[in-house]
């Protein structure tokens, strides 16, 4: 099993607020698996910063096309 630091981990509000987007948009793209999740918990999920700097990087690529 894969140790992730808990600072490369964010929650769902603080990857709505980096992406300027609601929270429940950031569950639909967890749901569809556009942004991987970590589960802590039956009720913790946290995301990775990589994961989120990939999903912003696509985002960003998008924008420019």
């Amino acid at each position: 099993m894969e140790r992730v630091e808990e600072k490369q981990l964010l929650t769902r509000d603080q990857v709505a607020k980096k992406l300027e987007v609601s929270t429940r948009t950031i569950r639909r793209w967890e749901q569809s698996g556009r942004l991987p999740c970590v589960k802590i918990s039956n009720k913790i999920i946290r995301y990775r910063l990589n994961d989120l700097n990939k999903l912003m990087n696509e985002m960003y690529y998008l924008k420019r096309v």
